[in-house]
């Protein structure tokens, strides 16, 4: 059995043995092929951040929402510049924070 994992999305087991090929061994699919699993559809990064803002009663620092959002640190900020540079963030020395506008 070879198991397939990537990130946070479930193992895929897909059950092998080894057949004779010729004059050569192979390896193939024992059975049927393993259904792949439906991962529903994910939030954007900017409803991710915009959703943990809108639940806080202070600002955020920019460290806790990019853990929050489970994402690459150079994605993260390319985002949280846009956003502010857009008006829907206000960055502060505390965190970041929603405009009143949102």
């Amino acid at each position: 059995m070879l198991t397939v994992e990537h990130r946070a999305a479930p193992s895929l087991p897909i059950h092998l043995e080894l057949a004779q090929c010729g004059e050569s061994l192979a390896l193939q699919l024992r059975g049927e092929p393993p259904s792949i699993p439906t991962i529903p559809a994910e939030t954007s990064l900017d409803e991710c951040i915009i959703s943990i803002l809108s639940h806080s009663d202070c600002p955020a620092p920019a460290s806790e929402l990019r853990a929050l959002c489970s994402v690459r640190k150079a994605t993260f900020y390319e985002r949280l510049h846009d956003l502010t540079r857009e008006g829907r963030l206000v960055p502060s020395p505390e965190g970041c924070d929603l405009t009143t506008a949102i």
